[in-house]
This record gives C-alpha cells, structure tokens and sequence, in this order.
C-alpha cells in the first residue's frame, strides 16, 4: 500500500527504512498507529505518552496533564509550558537560565502584557536554599545593569524589601518596605557628587558626620551638634533667626574667647547687634560703638533709659569692695575748666542737686554751672 510515496506492510510500519512491530489501517487521509494518529497533517499524541528527539540522551517532550507541556533534557525536566483558566505560565526548572545573541546584537528578553496597562512581573516563588532570593546580573560581576524607563520594586504594603550590596562585605543599602525606611548599613557614604567629596556618613552609633570637600564640617549626636569649620553662615533676606525652645535654660558658651559681630559684610551704618528677651530688644549696640538699654537708638556712648517708666533708678552701682570707690574717674585734668575733670574751685552757681542712694540711704549730690 502507498502513502505520499512511502512504503507500508501489513504487520509494521516502515518509513525511511524504520520498522515498527504496531499493527495499523490507513483510511482516506488518515493513518493509526495504535492511538497515534496522522490526519490531514495533524499528528494526535495521547496524553502522558512522550516524543523523543534522540540524540542519545534521554530527551522528550510529553503533556503530563490536561493544557501542560513538559519538555525533559537528559531526563530532567527543563521547560514547563502551563495554560490554565487564570494563569499563563511558562516554567523552568534549572540553575540557570540563559539568553544568548547568535549575532553583534545585545541578547534580550522582552515582556509584553495584554492589555497594555497590565504590568510585567519577575518574581522567585518556592522554598528551600535561596527561597523568595532573586538576584540579577552577571556571573563574573562586571558591568552594571541598565534600565530604560521607570521600575516598579515591590507591591505596596507587602512588606518586601529591597536590598543592594557593596564591595565591601556587611556593606548594604536596603529600603524597608514595612517601615517605610531607606537603610544604610553602619559607616556606609551617601554622597551627593557635584564634583566634591562631598557626604554623610553615620561614623559611629547614633554620630552622624558630614562632609564637604573632603572634610567633617558639621557633626550631630543624639544630644550636640558640633560645627567644625570657621563660620556658622546664615543667609535669609528677611532676618535669620536662631530660635532655643524648651522649658530649660539654654547657654551659648565657648571655651576661648567668644565674640558676636554684625555688620561685617558691609558699611552700612545702620547695621546692629542686639540682645533682648521676651521677644523684644532691650540692649542694643549700633556700628559706630553706641550702647543702649532700654532703648534702641541710643544717641550717647552709652544711653540708659527706663522705658517703662516703672518706679526706679536707672542705674544702680553696688560696690562690695569698702576700700574701692563706686564711680572710678580716669582723664586728663586742668586748672580750668576746659576739661571734664579739672581742679578749678571757682565754678558757677549752685542749679541743684542729683538724688543718689548710698548704702541704702537717699543723699543729694550738688550741681553748678559751668563759670
């Protein structure tokens, strides 16, 4: 009986010289072999049964079960192509699983989604050594990986972390999902790279370094800050601030000597330094040297006033030493009365007195007038 021009007999099948013992009938169109079965083209293969491509090995391709394609290599399955009524998946079971360019050309894998807003997923599913551990890259650890576009890591609220690891063992960037937190292991470097060596470091347990250009500029630990450069600049064209809250006293102390400037950056003269509490200024020194309490333009070297006009001195001099006078006058004197100080005896008239209070007790100190 002929086939497409091959050969058949009665008790095998013979094509291209191979013999097979399975007895079978040919009807129009359709030849089969036991449950095998050729029709128009169409090659019927019934389930768990295998087809080999045998090259020695042990390798086959088989459907273990209803819409699943197992392929083994060496008798080990490889590839499982897996059609289900939720779920569209194609499996691989081995170490490793590779993408090689037979050409010039960057090897490849492409993921497409239908519809175009579903999203791509690579995931590690399973258990035992290297569980839920997905790790991407080459196995000789050159080159960086590239990824055009934007990346989704993670699923919100799943508590999946992401982790990188540097050269350096114990060396690690991690963003805990869970906590919402982005970790640096200890002494590890954020850098912001305009060009500078430039970072921040947490140097020691709860120390927290920073550098700029190379050097520790400004250092914060769970109870002080500590500035290592020259100048502490603020700059705000609408008034800086320093502001200490708090129920304690706060102090500001140096240990050397400690000066406050204002003004230094220009010549202008209504530049000031001022010291108040309560929110207000109640001292005040201007540029040109004048000091004032009580009020904040002092027209005089110093320039005391009572601004609230409570009942009390302006001034007050207590002195606990009994061998050294309350108001020391230091000048050059004359015989006349061309100076502040002078020995002249013949002044003018008496205009009145000035109230003092010595040790507690009211006197009057006479004024005259200048003869």
């Amino acid at each position: 009986m002929a086939y497409n021009s091959t050969s058949w007999t009665s008790d095998g099948l013979t094509k291209a010289g191979a013999t097979s013992t399975t007895s079978q009938s040919l009807t129009t169109g359709t030849l089969t072999a036991n449950t095998l079965t050729l029709s128009e083209g169409n090659l019927t293969i019934p389930a768990t049964y295998k087809v080999y491509f045998d090259g020695g090995g042990d390798t086959y391709m088989t459907e273990s079960s209803a819409d699943i394609i197992q392929v083994f290599a060496g008798g080990s399955k490889m590839l499982q192509l897996d059609q289900e009524s939720s779920t569209k998946q194609a499996s691989t079971y081995c170490d490793e699983f590779r993408v090689i360019a037979l050409d010039a050309s960057s090897p490849y894998i492409s993921l497409f989604s239908q519809p175009a807003s579903d999203l791509h997923k690579i995931y590690v599913a399973g258990s035992g050594y290297g569980a839920d551990t997905l790790q991407i890259g080459r196995d000789d650890g050159g080159h960086a990986i590239n990824i055009n576009g934007s990346t989704t890591w993670g699923v919100d609220d799943t508590g999946y972390d992401v982790k990188f690891f540097g050269a350096t063992s114990g060396k690690y960037m991690l963003w805990d999902e869970s906590a919402d937190s982005l970790v640096l292991s200890a002494a590890s470097k954020l850098y912001f790279d305009g060009g500078g060596d430039t970072y921040i470091t947490e140097s020691s347990a709860d120390v927290l370094d920073f550098y700029a250009g190379g050097v520790n500029s400004l250092r914060v630990d769970n109870d002080q800050i500590i500035i290592s450069t020259s100048q502490l600049h603020f700059t705000n064209d609408s008034g800086a601030e320093i502001l200490m809250s708090g129920t304690s006293a706060a102090n500001i102390y140096s240990q050397s000597s400690f000066g406050l400037l204002a003004g230094s950056g220009g010549s202008d003269a209504g530049h000031y330094l001022s010291f108040g509490s309560a929110g207000s200024n109640s001292q005040m020194i201007l540029k040109n040297g004048d000091v004032g309490i009580g009020i904040t333009a002092p027209d005089n070297k110093l320039h005391v006033k009572n601004a609230d006009g409570n009942s009390k001195s302006v001034i007050k001099l207590e002195q606990l030493d009994t061998d050294e006078p309350f108001i020391l006058f230091t000048g050059t004197t004359a015989a006349d009365q061309t100076k502040s100080l002078s020995t002249d005896t013949d002044v003018g008239a008496l205009e009145g007195h000035i109230l003092v209070s010595i040790n507690g007790a009211d006197k009057w100190i006479a004024y005259y007038a200048q003869d």
